[in-house]
C-alpha cells in the first residue's frame, strides 16, 4: 500500500463529502440482527428499524446529520469492525439490504494477522469511490467501495452500530492500484470531541 499523506483541513473533507449528500437527518435509529455464527462464511449482520424492517447501511441511512453548510457538520458512521477485534468485516455490496459480512480472499475468511484493529473502522453511507474517476491527488481510480472511516475514540463500538461523527481529516491511500480514501473522525458524543477540530489536533 502506498500512502499519499494529506494533512487536510476539515473544510476540504466536508467539501468532498458534500458532493455525496442527498438528504440530512437529525437522528440515526436502527437495531442490529445477527444471522449465523461469527467467523463463518454464513455470518451476517443486518440493520433493522424498530418495526423489524431491514435497512441497507449503504443506501437507507442518511449521510449528513446536520443541514448542508452547518458550522459544525456531523455525519453517520457505520461501524464494520469494532476496535480490538480481528475479523475483517465489511458491507456486502451484492446482497439485498447490504448486510455486514466477513471478507473473503481466495475463498478464505480474512482476519487481521498483525494484531487487533486499533480503532473502530467502518464507512459512510451514500458514498462511493468511483472506479471510473481518476483522482488528481492520487493519480488512480476509485476502488468501487463506500468511503472508509476510522473512528479514533478509545472504546469499541458495536459491530453494525451507527454513530454520529465529526470529521477531522482524510488520508489518500493507493491500494492495489486503486484510490482508497480513509476519513479520520471522532464520535460526536466523545467527552473530548470539542478539543479536536483538525487532524493536527490528534
Amino acid at each position: 500500500t502506498r500512502v499519499c499523506c494529506k494533512r487536510a483541513r476539515e473544510t476540504m473533507v466536508i467539501g468532498m463529502l458534500g458532493r455525496c449528500l442527498r438528504r440530512f437527518s437529525t437522528t440515526v435509529t436502527q437495531h442490529v440482527e445477527l444471522i449465523g455464527k461469527p467467523e463463518t462464511k454464513e455470518f451476517r449482520v443486518f440493520l433493522k428499524t424498530a418495526a423489524g424492517v431491514r435497512l441497507s447501511p449503504w443506501h437507507d441511512l442518511p449521510l449528513a446529520l446536520t443541514a448542508p453548510g452547518a458550522r459544525d457538520p456531523v455525519f453517520t458512521f457505520v461501524n464494520e469492525i469494532p476496535k480490538g477485534t480481528y475479523p475483517k468485516m465489511e458491507v456486502n455490496k451484492e446482497e439485498p439490504h447490504n448486510p455486514l459480512k466477513q471478507d473473503l480472499k481466495k475463498g478464505e475468511l480474512r482476519s487481521f494477522k498483525y494484531g487487533a484493529m486499533p480503532f473502530n473502522y467502518g464507512c459512510f453511507p451514500r458514498t462511493w469511490e468511483n472506479p471510473e474517476h481518476k483522482h488528481p491527488d492520487t493519480g488512480f481510480m476509485g476502488d468501487g467501495d463506500p468511503l472508509d472511516v476510522v473512528e479514533i475514540g478509545e472504546t469499541p463500538i458495536i459491530m453494525g452500530d451507527t454513530v454520529p461523527v465529526k470529521v477531522l481529516g482524510v488520508l489518500g491511500l493507493v491500494d492495489g492500484g486503486e484510490t482508497d480514501w480513509k476519513v479520520v473522525g471522532i464520535r460526536k458524543n466523545h467527552q473530548r470531541a470539542a478539543e479536536f477540530n483538525d487532524i493536527t489536533d490528534v
